[in-house]
């Protein structure tokens, strides 16, 4: 079973873990920061702002720096991503994100994610037309 969580800011997805009602995760999980739609405005930036909001829930988080199509074939990305417990995408651009994650090895591991947090405008890249 998978979990899609869309969450309209990094505010509302704080106000989300603090419920404790739509993820689960522990000192066992493994959580990825995917920065990739904040590539113009900062993504190592984005990376550390969503690993603050979710640092309570005691998971082990690894920024993965996928910013260009190249980087999205990467192996090592896409099996970070399919591995993970949960997969957080950080806001930003939609448009940048999804013409470095369509039809690539990450954008298949997006797909096939156990847990997908979507923060912002990125959420409007999931689905078919990724």
């Amino acid at each position: 079973m998978s979990v899609t969580l869309l969450a309209g800011s990094l505010a509302a997805l704080s106000l989300v873990i603090e419920s404790g009602s739509y993820l689960s995760l522990d000192s066992d999980s493994e959580v990825v920061i995917v920065p990739t739609a904040a590539a113009f405005v900062g993504a190592a930036q984005a990376a550390i702002e969503c690993s603050q909001v979710i640092a309570d829930l005691g998971a082990r988080i690894e920024a993965l720096m996928v910013l260009h199509r190249a980087s999205s074939e990467e192996e090592y990305f896409a099996r970070r991503v399919r591995e993970a417990h949960a997969v957080v995408l950080c806001d930003g651009s939609a448009l940048h994100a999804k013409s470095v994650w369509r039809d690539t090895a990450v954008g298949e591991a997006i797909r096939e994610a156990r847990t997908l947090v979507a923060v912002g405008s990125v959420a409007s890249v999931l689905g078919e037309t990724m």
